[in-house]
């Protein structure tokens, strides 16, 4: 044979490798991360992305590394790494993570997997308890499957609620699997959902209340209170977030809302900044200043007010009253995530917050409002 050949043959091997090499690394490059979620130990961490995948990280052992001093380069990279990845586990983007007790549901089009975190942190298992689906799908369309955009939990009613982008909200009684995931059960849940159409476009949002109410939001910028006792939802209030649309401006969506545990206040966020709404009269009472215009992506109340982040790098705190205190900058150009918790380590508990966006990297930030260097890698 010539020995050309025989060279060429020879580096094919090394071709291939280079080859998956770049790939991984334009795949990590455009990598978003979407949706976070904690353990109920405060020990864990998992974070869906537009791959399809959920990464599970230990967050005590990355926290703790980068509090204390002196650690060798090799503790602290490992420590940035996840310890668990289910790669392409859902058929398209997770979007949202919801944690109901020692489980949680991720959602993606149109199937949501039910996880058990002892299976994932202690055993490695990588396979779903189960898996519901908003649609049936073997059904092919040409617009492709409906994404699942925002999962909440009702807790009085055992109900997992997801929020579509065909507008409709999909609400599915756990309550026959409370004790038993077998087929039967899981296929008795699946017959038994039932479906709100909203009639305002894509939804982006919807969040739970006491005495069957649930809230939505979406891409007509209209919120929307429900009452789901009956047969049929019937809308009980709802209140338009759209500015006058003068020179042609687009109609302004909602991407976040999220009712406080006091049932007091609906926090609103997305094209159009974000505000605060009295649940009891409906209506604004608060919008949440800025220096720069921003579109809010996610949101959360805090112990002296609310944080958002949207489109740039900035992690924004306000005051209740609509005073912005602080912004913090953080390394993705876009944020899709914030979430705050209380990470329970060997040195006691610390206050921290994790943000998530474009790229490959969750960026933490401590109580003391200052971000630290250390980012976790998918």
């Amino acid at each position: 044979m010539d020995i050309d050949k025989d060279d060429q043959l020879m580096k094919l091997p090394n071709l291939v490798l280079q080859r998956k090499r770049l790939l991984s690394d334009r795949a990590r490059k455009s990598l978003n991360i979407y949706c976070q979620l904690y353990s109920p130990c405060n020990r864990y961490l998992a974070a869906g992305d537009n791959t399809g995948s959920l990464s599970v990280w230990n967050i005590s052992k990355a926290v703790a590394v980068a509090t204390s001093e002196e650690v060798p380069q090799e503790e602290d990279e490992a420590a940035r790494r996840a310890v668990l990845k289910c790669e392409g586990v859902h058929s398209g983007t997770v979007y949202a993570l919801c944690g109901v007790e020692d489980d949680f549901f991720s959602a993606s089009g149109p199937e949501i997997h039910a996880w058990k975190w002892k299976n994932l942190t202690t055993d490695g298992n990588t396979t779903p308890c189960f898996t519901l689906y908003t649609s049936d799908p073997s059904m092919k369309t040409i617009e492709g499957p409906v994404e699942i955009n925002n999962l909440s939990w009702d807790t009085t009613s055992n109900t997992l609620l997801a929020a579509c982008g065909d507008g409709r909200v999909q609400m599915f009684n756990l309550a026959a699997i409370a004790s038993n995931t077998n087929a039967a059960s899981v296929q008795m849940v699946q017959k038994t959902r039932r479906a709100i159409d909203t009639q305002g476009g894509m939804l982006h949002s919807v969040a739970s209340l006491t005495k069957n109410r649930i809230v939505t939001g979406g891409e007509d910028g209209i919120l929307r209170l429900w009452d789901t006792s009956g047969e049929h939802a019937r809308m009980l209030e709802s209140a338009s977030t759209l500015k006058s649309k003068k020179k042609g401006k687009r109609t302004k969506w909602i991407s976040v809302v999220l009712v406080d545990e006091q049932e007091c206040w609906l926090l609103c966020g997305g094209g159009f900044g974000m505000s605060l709404y009295s649940l009891n009269s409906f209506m604004k009472v608060t919008n949440f200043s800025s220096s720069e215009p921003m579109n809010i992506t996610d949101a959360k109340y805090t112990e002296n007010g609310v944080a958002g982040v949207g489109s740039d790098s900035v992690v924004r705190f306000w005051a209740m009253n609509g005073d912005l205190q602080r912004e913090i900058v953080c390394v993705p150009r876009f944020l899709f995530s914030v979430v705050f918790h209380t990470v329970s380590t060997e040195y006691g508990d610390t206050k921290i917050s994790t943000i998530a966006g474009s790229g490959p990297l969750i960026n933490i930030v401590t109580e003391m409002g200052n971000c630290t260097s250390l980012a976790l890698e998918v």
